[in-house]
């Protein structure tokens, strides 16, 4: 779900350390953010024995959520950064370096989270690597039923960019290691 409180909630956060989406803060940003009307937006989601939250914004402002997420089960949907970069350039032309740049920030804090708490990893775009079979098996793993909502994740139209190699030594590295976790994952939980 892309709830629109929840992502109005943390625009909020990113904008009470003059950051955005596309102008992620500094790690060790201290944000302005109210626990109690964090929990207050989650309480619809509540009466649900289970529900999920689709949003990478939620990377950057992870330091806040955490304590009301306790418990939860984190899923990184991760796509390499040359894919990334293509679709922020037809989707916001954003220059082609400055996405890749702005996944490397984004994937830096997938990094240091899945350090502190287990993250399952899953390849958005990966050839011979199958997207709903891993979705499935997670489903499970949560205690998710597995539908068409669910299958919607991954919007197979919007792929329209190869996985390759970019012009940034350290994005190349960290693409590496995210694909290395995902398929040790794969090949550890099948």
């Amino acid at each position: 779900m892309e709830d629109p409180v929840l992502r109005g909630i943390n625009n909020d956060l990113l904008s009470s350390v003059a950051a955005s989406w596309d102008q992620p803060p500094p790690e060790s940003a201290t944000f302005q953010g109210n626990l109690s009307q964090l929990s207050e937006a989650l309480r619809p989601y509540r009466q649900h024995a289970k529900w999920v939250i689709k949003d990478p914004r939620f990377l950057l402002t992870w330091s806040v959520w955490k304590s009301v997420f306790s418990g939860c089960h984190l899923l990184a949907s991760i796509r390499s950064p040359m894919a990334v970069a293509e679709s922020l350039n037809r989707r916001n032309d954003m220059p082609l370096a400055d996405g890749v740049t702005l996944w490397l920030q984004y994937n830096r804090r997938l990094l240091t989270i899945s350090s502190q708490q287990p993250v399952a990893f899953i390849l958005f775009d990966e050839l011979g690597y199958s997207y709903q079979d891993r979705l499935k098996q997670l489903c499970r793993r949560c205690g998710l039923s597995y539908g068409a909502e669910v299958a919607s994740a991954l919007q197979t139209d919007l792929i329209r960019s190869e996985a390759r190699a970019t012009d940034n030594k350290e994005a190349d590295q960290l693409w590496s290691t995210l694909r290395r976790e995902a398929f040790r994952q794969l090949e550890s939980e099948s």
